[in-house]
């Protein structure tokens, strides 16, 4: 079987990666918000979220702040909608996990830095270490900021 950096298949390392970051967090779609979520979006962010992603915006958590601001906005706090986002965050992360290893391999100079690169994104992507980050809407921030490390 050829790998997934051959020509002929560039697709496969980037659906392997989305794959291994989706199914194993699927069911946190049908789940409910988790310990401090209800407290956390109930204070302020339900009652003015725009207004108080803003304020929040030059602080540690403003981006994340923003996103949840959106999720208020379009969706009313469904916690779907909320964990729909951070899955959606955490499947773009592992995708740069990819991109990110497979450029940092080559610039080394490493002889498989295709397969390697697969290797740790598809172990970051379905890491149990990340299902809080994935299920727990307050965790956002933590999926973001590997996102942008990436």
């Amino acid at each position: 079987m050829p790998r997934s950096g051959e020509p002929g298949r560039p697709w496969l390392g980037p659906l392997l990666v989305a794959l291994a970051a989706l199914l194993p967090y699927l069911p946190v779609l049908g789940g409910t918000f988790l310990y401090d979520d209800v407290d956390f979006l109930k204070s302020g962010l339900l009652a003015a979220p725009w207004r108080e992603a803003w304020t929040r915006l030059p602080q540690s958590r403003g981006l994340a702040y923003l996103t949840l601001s959106w999720d208020a906005w379009s969706s009313g706090f469904h916690p779907a909608a909320c964990h729909a986002t951070n899955l959606l965050l955490h499947l773009l992360a592992s995708l740069a996990a990819l991109s990110a290893g497979k450029a940092l391999l080559r610039r080394l100079g490493h002889p498989g830095a295709e397969s390697a690169a697969l290797a740790g994104a598809l172990l970051y992507a379905c890491h149990p270490l990340l299902s809080g980050a994935v299920g727990y809407v307050v965790q956002r921030s933590e999926v973001m900021a590997a996102l942008f490390a990436f």
